[in-house]
């Protein structure tokens, strides 16, 4: 194990006052919240930006895009620098952020949280927000039943049994969707 110095935790004063979520909303890690602030800039980016708006499209249909003009190459590589700087923020938070210190093994199946996050949010930075608090909470009730002897086993299968009824409901209500559509066309 490597030990880290970590970041601080941040005591907002008027948001620790509030009854319940005072105590959630508060007196986090400098980097949850620069977390929320780069899911609003994100979404905006995507979604409000022409630059966004470009590379969704090259995403969804490359060859359209780039017979519009549009530098495929260079968005792709712009991407994936910026895919890059996105995980070196998510390791250093994990890294500083919980335990303080690196060790093997330390994602503990947080990929497939991660990648299920991504899939029920359908790519959209502030439900990821959502979603990973309702991941996070499902997390954290798995710790709480230990002490209501329930066995270890079950606890650490909750978070991994909401992925799979979260992407259920996803994909039924994806393919009622497409229904839709398709009755509407």
């Amino acid at each position: 194990m490597i030990p880290s110095g970590g970041f601080p935790n941040l005591q907002i004063p008027m948001i620790s006052s509030i009854p319940y979520l005072g105590n959630v909303l508060s007196n986090q890690n400098l980097l949850v919240y620069l977390t929320f602030t780069l899911a609003v800039a994100g979404e905006y980016f995507l979604y409000r930006n022409v630059f966004g708006i470009r590379l969704r499209a090259i995403g969804e249909y490359p060859e359209a895009a780039q017979s519009v003009g549009i530098d495929v190459t260079r968005y792709r590589f712009i991407s994936i620098l910026a895919s890059g700087l996105f995980c070196g923020f998510a390791g250093s938070f994990l890294t500083l952020s919980g335990a303080s210190m690196f060790s093997e093994g330390m994602t503990a199946g947080a990929g497939f949280i991660a990648l299920a996050v991504v899939f029920f949010s359908q790519g959209r930075p502030l439900t990821m927000i959502f979603a990973s608090l309702l991941f996070g909470y499902t997390e954290s009730i798995s710790v709480s039943l230990q002490q209501f002897k329930v066995p270890s086993q079950l606890m650490l299968m909750l978070p991994y049994l909401m992925t799979v009824v979260a992407l259920t409901i996803i994909s039924i209500v994806n393919q009622r969707k497409g229904r839709h559509e398709a009755a509407a066309d």
